[in-house]
């Protein structure tokens, strides 16, 4: 956390005009950003997110298209797509050369009613006189402006002629202002600052840069914002710019900032010999179409509104209150070899340091103290004497695995998936997500289309009970390579099984490698290799269970609920 943010200003003793007396004046108000602060959530009267609903699904993104399209670009890209021009913006820097483009290009699309002016240093007064050219050229287009980070030079672009100013300097995930210049302010406080001196005189406000994660685009609104920018977030997917290049048979997108050596030499022939690079050039992982990322930030928008009890998102601010924290989240699995990437959280396997698995774990944490008597809920007569209690009951089971099914169907939508299912034991789980995938197909326009293989794994007899298993894993001849993988496994504990799987497929260079775990033993003491599929549907005590066609035993497979075996059970197993 930033305990403050110092803003370095020379004031000159009004008695004397040397050097010497010049003070760096130091700012002592703590400033935020969005890690900083966490919602105070509010009574609500609202019933559930469809409310929230009603306004999101009409409202439409907005882009502002980068400053490099040639007038060219511009006419075959309005071509192609009329019915996008209302929702983008033509950017432009201060050059005359860009001036002339967006001339050209607002006489040619009269639909085109944004203007985006792009800086990365909005403190200047001739930065100024560029939107003033800009205002008395196009009296009714609305026109964007920044960046700026305080509320006074916020005042001057709005009196300049702007009516939408961009704020943030430095807070982009491919930024590195504050590292070359040491300038900047943390966002959240500047939005604040920013959003205030703008409403007050009617303008508005872009909080540009900063947000990693979907509540990060709430805190913005939250904070103020009225548009909220996002670059980061939306990397690697296939409409994003930037080369796609393969790294150890890993698909992989270019994502650079403007301000970066990557982007000068490409746009501007070098750095310029005055200035440095201000952005850095990283290769994200592929993630497929943007739309389900998309989809994912509007959800998490809409869970804000609801927690604090508002119906229209222009209400957000009005109602937010900010708790300052010195944590977020928890961090009780870091054990798995966590790391953040663009605000994701992903698990990377210790063998396999070369391909990141997308991984956002969300799953039931069942307590110990939440098992089931026994005498609650049906099992088949002939298994009720090997049964000590109830982990999860089979509608409850079902109904998780019916809201993976709807993840993986968000996730992978107008795409094929090829479902590699280990038997005997996951045929169940595999079972039920695909019965439930394609129920899901048969009311939405885009399918997914499911291509089931199984994998044969031979093992000696109860490996969990006796010894380390000797596995040997037999894959059909099914070329993959480049396409979509999803793994399907019934449970994980040793995580033994899984590497083997892991290295089995990744030797056929797929494009993307998913991982769907039924029940996830929590710390379990055998743990070999840390695995976390990214489609968990429980958290389990690292106990031996059996039900839901898990087990060693076939005939434990009709149980629909997930049990604990009682002693009389293992001893049957043994024999």
């Amino acid at each position: 956390m930033e305990d403050s943010t110092v803003y370095s200003r020379f004031i000159r003793d009004q008695e004397s005009s040397t050097p010497r007396d010049f003070m760096v004046k130091i700012e002592e108000d703590v400033k935020l950003d969005f890690s900083d602060v966490l919602f105070k959530p509010r009574p609500s009267n609202l019933k559930s997110r469809a409310q929230i609903a009603q306004v999101l699904s009409q409202y439409k993104c907005f882009t502002a298209c980068h400053k490099k399209y040639s007038v060219q670009d511009w006419k075959e890209f309005g071509a192609d797509h009329p019915e996008v021009l209302p929702y983008v913006a033509v950017s432009a820097g201060v050059s005359d050369q860009e001036f002339d483009l967006v001339s050209q290009v607002t006489k040619l699309f009269s639909d085109i009613r944004l203007i985006c002016l792009d800086v990365a240093n909005g403190y200047s007064e001739a930065f100024c006189d560029v939107i003033r050219k800009y205002r008395k050229e196009f009296p009714d287009h609305g026109i964007i402006a920044g960046n700026v980070c305080t509320g006074e030079m916020t005042e001057q672009l709005l009196n300049a002629g702007a009516d939408i100013i961009k704020i943030g300097i430095g807070p982009g995930s491919v930024c590195t202002t504050r590292i070359q210049t040491g300038v900047g302010a943390p966002q959240l406080s500047a939005v604040m600052e920013c959003a205030s001196v703008a409403h007050s005189l009617g303008g508005f406000v872009v909080s540009d840069g900063g947000c990693s994660v979907p509540g990060d685009v709430s805190k913005a609104f939250g904070s103020g914002a009225d548009f909220v920018m996002i670059g980061g977030m939306f990397a690697g997917h296939d409409e994003s710019g930037g080369e796609t290049v393969v790294i150890n048979g890993q698909t992989y997108k270019q994502f650079y900032g403007m301000s970066s050596s990557t982007a000068m030499k490409k746009y501007s022939g070098g750095v310029s010999e005055y200035r440095s690079s201000e952005g850095k050039t990283v290769q994200i992982p592929y993630r497929g179409p943007i739309e389900p990322t998309l989809l994912n930030i509007l959800g998490g928008v809409r869970s804000t509104c609801t927690y604090l009890g508002v119906g229209e998102l222009s209400q957000l601010h009005q109602n937010t209150t900010f708790i300052k924290v010195n944590r977020q989240v928890n961090q009780s699995l870091n054990h798995l070899n966590t790391t953040m990437e663009h605000g994701y959280q992903r698990f990377d396997n210790q063998k396999n340091k070369n391909y990141p698995i997308p991984q956002n774990l969300i799953a039931v944490d069942v307590q110990q103290q939440n098992f089931h008597d026994k005498k609650l809920f049906y099992i088949p007569p002939k298994h009720v004497e090997y049964i000590d209690s109830i982990i999860l009951p089979g509608g409850m089971i079902k109904s998780r695995v019916r809201q993976l099914a709807q993840n993986i169907y968000n996730d992978f939508k107008g795409q094929t998936l090829n479902v590699f299912v280990v038997m005997t034991g996951a045929y169940k789980f595999a079972s039920d997500l695909v019965k439930y995938i394609k129920q899901i197909n048969e009311t939405e326009e885009h399918k997914v289309n499911v291509k089931p293989y199984f994998f044969k794994i031979e093992k000696n007899n109860h490996p969990q009970i006796f010894e380390d298993p000797v596995i040997k894993v037999s894959i059909e001849d099914q070329d993959v390579r480049g396409q979509n993988v999803l793994i399907i496994k019934d449970i994980y504990d040793s995580g033994i099984y899984m590497q083997s799987i892991n290295e089995k497929v990744m030797a056929f260079s797929p494009n993307r490698v998913s991982y769907a775990i039924a029940f996830h033993k929590k710390n379990p003491n055998n743990l070999k290799y840390n695995f976390v599929g990214e489609y968990t549907g429980f958290l389990i005590p690292d106990q031996f269970v059996i039900g839901y066609a898990v087990g060693t035993n076939e005939d434990f497979t009709d149980i629909p609920h997930l049990c604990l075996i009682n002693q009389s059970g293992l001893d049957a197993l043994k024999q």
